[in-house]
């Protein structure tokens, strides 16, 4: 018997995960988890916003691919998240949600740039020389 590939464990283990975050931020929301589907939408897209940032340091290796990747993680983790902010917050006053929808992007851009910069110091900075390189 073959041992499974590494990438289905994963994608078990993260759809556990996912099915996990789902279930848990339904509950203060005192409904059911089809609730968040309506925050799949903004999630999948501060999830591109997010990892298109990261490439910003790098950007010869950014791929479309990477992108679609981003927003099926955004999509499956970031929900609950957004859903679990928005119903403890939401009973406070509707001007702290807009706030909350105000920073979210920021945040997410900001988070985006950070991984790409920490990506770049991790590889010594040999993509920059490339890209620089490629742009003349």
């Amino acid at each position: 018997m073959s041992e499974p590939p590494r990438r289905v464990i994963a994608y078990l283990v993260g759809g556990v995960l996912g099915a996990a975050l789902w279930l848990a931020a339904s509950v203060p929301l005192q409904r059911g988890p089809l609730e968040l589907v309506a925050y799949v939408g903004p999630s999948a897209a501060l999830a591109l916003l997010a990892g298109w940032a990261s490439f910003s340091f790098a950007r010869r290796r950014f791929r479309w691919s990477a992108g679609l990747h981003a927003v099926l993680i955004g999509a499956v983790f970031l929900p609950p998240v957004i859903g679990a902010l928005v119903a403890s917050i939401g009973p406070w006053s509707p001007e702290r949600q807009l706030v909350l929808f105000i920073l979210m992007p920021w945040a997410a851009l900001l988070v985006g740039l950070l991984a790409g910069l920490a990506s770049r110091l991790s590889r010594g900075g040999s993509d920059a020389v490339e890209d620089d390189a490629a742009e003349r």
